[in-house]
């Protein structure tokens, strides 16, 4: 098995004018053909961060399922994604309506672009405040949904408050 191998300053100055056979240790790969060693913990970190997704909420006064939506206004999403809220119409913000119990509050101040890393699982329900009224909402689900229940009393609470026809019931 083969790794990126790291020098310190003084290992790459003797590899200049002579071989370099470093000693392994407990947490290191080491391969004396290849001659490549890293540090187990520099690769879990390194591999838990290059597969992380990045995800894009637009905030639109039109998307393709109407006036004053989140697009997409669904995401399933695993722990440690990161979700990117972009303002791409003015106006607009994203404010938790519901989550789980030590996830994130998601609350985006009509900021142009604001991100969240999502590293508790489960679903989050968020509205935009100003178009509440045209039920202007959408979900994250992160891994599992095991607090759905409380998120559908969250959004049975909302859509009291919708007034318009054709947007209520586009939740759940």
């Amino acid at each position: 098995m083969t790794g990126l191998y790291l020098l310190s300053i003084k290992e790459y100055a003797s590899a200049k004018t002579e071989a370099v056979t470093p000693e392994p240790h407990e947490n290191t790969i080491f391969d004396e053909k290849s001659c490549f060693k890293t540090d187990l913990n520099f690769l879990l970190f390194f591999s838990l961060n290059t597969y992380a997704a990045e995800y894009v909420v637009k905030m639109l006064n039109i998307g393709e399922s109407g006036p004053m939506v989140f697009e997409p206004d669904y995401l399933k999403i695993s722990k440690g994604d990161t979700v990117i809220f972009e303002m791409t119409d003015p106006g607009h913000n994203a404010i938790s309506l519901a989550g789980p119990k030590g996830g994130i509050n998601i609350d985006t101040e009509y900021a142009p672009k604001t991100s969240y890393t999502f590293d508790v699982e489960g679903l989050y329900f968020y509205q935009c405040t100003p178009h509440t009224l045209m039920g202007m909402a959408g979900f994250i689900e992160v891994g599992n949904n095991a607090n759905k229940a409380e998120v559908i009393e969250a959004v049975n609470k909302f859509e009291e408050g919708v007034v318009v026809p054709n947007a209520k019931g586009r939740m759940l």
